[in-house]
């Protein structure tokens, strides 16, 4: 019993890094697609490197047990020590926790394998029958390494077909969508539709003036646009935007009314949409996707399932996420995924993939 039981470590430990590494290409494999398809292909594979560089993390202390488990142990508790410092949130923890305890089952492990005599394992003789590729003599290495790979394959397979199949039909100007409970018109490619990052000679100009190379402001910018001096200098530094300020200074509020100019004076007719709003326009090839908020964060409850299509998206546009008016406390504000799932952001936070979109009432003019 006792012989079985010192196998434990090394069979825990190589279960835990095989299940991070599993994980972590779940992960880059899914936003490759839901956040980085829309760039090039050399930027589309940036999202691959996260789970690339946990399986290789993974791989070396299943081939070496100790030295592996040290060095593991040595970026899990990095990790950890560098999150900690430079997020306020614990999802660096949650990944360094398994990483480490996993270095520490190999560790013990190493330490196992080192008083075995090098002509077998605890006395036990590799069969003639067994082949003597390398992979096969190391079945958990094999598994850690093609467990992944088989699991990148099945992403490919799945989110080409939806993508294929993704509809946009080239249209960025100003957009109705009109349900039983909802109707907006939403601005045109503008200055009233972050669109993110900038390609081209657009990107050059923007970075040529000082720009960051992508237009997304924040919700305190967009809710503070309007007070002096008008802009989006009014960043928050101030003080953190409200829902009142969203109403009385909001950026959508300057929109010339085509949406194709911001000007000087606020003209009143344009506005930031509620999450209701959002969720009720979200589409889903040539119909809407019916969905409905239920005040939660995570997946909304929709009859069919949304993508990022036109006419509320750009599919060929960085944003896959939309701020919205609604704020979740006094700090956060809620935004939506082109796929359907409500989830909360600091009013401070602009980036090139949460973007927004001004609407309109269709009857409303000057």
């Amino acid at each position: 019993m006792r012989r079985h039981l010192v196998l434990l470590p090394g069979l825990l430990g190589w279960l835990l890094v095989t299940f991070v590494a599993e994980m972590a290409t779940i992960w880059s494999s899914i936003e490759m697609f839901h956040e980085g398809w829309w760039g090039s292909v050399p930027h589309r594979l940036v999202y691959l490197v996260p789970g690339f560089v946990m399986v290789f993390l993974a791989a070396i202390p299943v081939g070496w047990p100790r030295a592996g488990g040290w060095f593991l142990g040595s970026v899990g508790i990095g990790l950890a020590v560098f999150w900690g410092r430079f997020f306020d949130n614990n999802l660096g923890l949650e990944i360094a926790a398994p990483i480490v305890l996993g270095a520490v089952f190999f560790i013990f492990e190493g330490r196992r394998l080192e008083k075995v005599d090098r002509g077998g394992l605890d006395g036990y003789q590799t069969p003639p029958w067994v082949p003597s590729h390398f992979l096969f003599r190391r079945p958990r290495l094999t598994i850690t390494l093609g467990l992944p790979l088989l699991t990148l394959l099945g992403v490919v397979l799945t989110w080409s077909f939806i993508i294929f199949n993704r509809i946009d039909d080239g249209d960025y100007g100003p957009r109705r969508i009109a349900s039983e409970t909802v109707d907006l018109i939403w601005a045109p490619a503008g200055p009233g539709w972050a669109h993110g990052w900038l390609q081209g000679a657009e990107k050059e100009a923007d970075l040529a003036a000082g720009g960051r190379g992508f237009y997304n402001p924040s919700w305190n910018q967009l809710a503070l646009y309007g007070m002096e001096p008008v802009g989006l200098e009014n960043d928050g530094k101030i003080h953190t935007a409200t829902a009142e300020d969203m109403e009385d200074y909001c950026l959508c509020r300057y929109l010339s009314e085509d949406g194709l100019t911001l000007l000087t004076e606020p003209q009143n007719l344009w506005r930031m949409p509620s999450i209701q709003e959002v969720a009720a326009s979200l589409p889903h090839h040539h119909e809407l996707a019916d969905c409905v908020w239920d005040g939660t964060a995570g997946l909304m409850k929709c009859e069919k399932r949304p993508d990022k299509e036109t006419p509320l998206w750009a599919p060929d546009r960085s944003p896959v996420y939309l701020l919205t008016a609604t704020e979740a406390d006094s700090n956060r504000v809620w935004f939506v995924s082109y796929n359907g799932r409500a989830q909360q952001t600091y009013k401070s936070w602009g980036n090139p993939r949460h973007g927004f979109r001004c609407v309109k009432d269709p009857f409303q003019s000057r």
